[in-house]
């Protein structure tokens, strides 16, 4: 409890500017990769959850500085630390001799923000500071499983849609902007809720929107 007390205070404070300080200067001060490859699992860490708990009541957070289940900097949080664990993975991935490989660092950065996150939700859920109110919990499973319905998929297809669009915009550093970049960016938002649901139809015959906080309220 006491690493997640610290942890979204002084997380944010510390992780954000560092994680522009390091794609600034390895982006060789390109603002477009600079701005997508920390924007957007801030924005991601952001929205996701705040549709997740305030519209749809998937998720609560229990924390002395959430808001009706919601920490208003909750993107700033997780997404900064997403952004920082890019930067490390994009690095190691430079010293393999196969890096030339289009699905390499996507892939290897799908699997790793996806263990890490999955990790992460899974003590967060059995410390009481993250409530998800999906079928695992619906049926008294573990924190274990309640995770594992979601974690896995969502932020392994979020680090693959995340790594793809981001080596494109450094392999395409001197090219001038275009609107489809945009587009292709605002696209790759899409993918982790999209797989995730697809992924709970197949597993759980159900939406993955579907929520049981109702059961925990009447209990």
């Amino acid at each position: 409890m006491l690493f997640y007390k610290i942890y979204e205070v002084v997380g944010p404070i510390i992780l954000f500017p560092l994680a522009l300080i390091l794609w600034w200067s390895t982006s060789q001060n390109d603002i477009t990769v600079t701005f997508y490859a920390v924007g957007m699992p801030v924005a991601v860490a952001f929205l996701i959850p705040y549709i997740g708990i305030r519209l749809l009541h998937i998720w609560e957070i229990r924390s002395p500085h959430s808001n009706k289940g919601f920490r208003p900097h909750h993107g700033f949080m997780f997404g900064s630390a997403t952004s920082v664990i890019c930067w490390i993975v994009y690095k190691l991935y430079l010293q393999i001799p196969l890096s030339d490989s289009s699905w390499l660092f996507p892939i290897i950065l799908g699997i790793t923000i996806g263990l890490i996150n999955f990790i992460f939700d899974m003590f967060a859920i059995s410390r009481g500071v993250l409530v998800v109110f999906n079928k695992s919990y619906s049926l008294g499973k573990s924190a274990f499983h309640i995770s594992l319905q979601y974690a896995p998929i969502f932020f392994a297809s979020f680090g693959i849609a995340y790594g793809f669009e981001l080596q494109r915009l450094i392999n395409t550093i001197n090219d001038p902007d275009s609107v489809s970049s945009y587009g292709r960016m605002l696209i790759s938002i899409l993918i982790s809720p999209m797989s995730t649901e697809i992924f709970h139809w197949i597993f759980y015959g159900e939406s993955s929107l579907k929520s049981y906080k109702r059961l925990s309220e009447t209990n």
